[in-house]
């Protein structure tokens, strides 16, 4: 038996309780129109106003950074050389230490590619903010390639037998 908040459609989880939308009547359709705003606006879901209500105010920036903005990147970089973290640059240029750790922009297409099967493309592209769906079409189809690549992979049964 659902409890007493349960909703005859959600969206976000993708259910259905036909039989409340059968007897439900006005209620239902009520639903479905809540639904709709939330997901036409992601920034009105509960999680994001249980997020930005525990911000202490509203200024310029979400997390303001008192510093130049090259020291957050120098910082950065140090924290990448001190664990280690040396990539190899595959352009033909001259290479700076930039080269060789990742940049906030790497985080960004991380989130993007890890939630990309986790999310629907709406709202992964809000999320984003990208003004073009292709681009957050190439997120998805890089997630997709990286499932079966991974799916592919040989496990040796005895590491499987640790995994559960």
């Amino acid at each position: 038996m659902p409890h007493a908040g349960h909703q005859p459609v959600d969206f976000l989880v993708g259910v259905v309780d036909r039989e409340r939308c059968a007897r439900g009547g006005g209620e239902a359709e009520a639903a479905v129109q809540r639904q709709r705003a939330v997901m036409a606006d992601p920034y009105r879901h509960p999680v994001v106003v249980e997020h930005l209500r525990k911000l202490p105010g509203f200024g310029r920036f979400v997390f303001p950074w008192p510093h130049y903005k090259t020291t957050l990147y120098l910082d950065f970089a140090e924290i990448q050389r001190v664990a280690k973290i040396n990539l190899t640059c595959a352009r033909k240029h001259e290479h700076t230490p930039a080269c060789h750790v990742y940049g906030f922009h790497d985080l960004r297409r991380a989130f993007a590619t890890m939630n990309a099967d986790r999310l629907t493309p709406d709202a992964l592209q809000a999320l984003m903010r990208h003004k073009s769906y292709s681009t957050t079409q190439l997120y998805i189809n890089m997630a997709r390639q990286m499932d079966a690549a991974v799916a592919s992979l040989h496990v040796p049964e005895v590491l499987k037998k640790g995994m559960g």
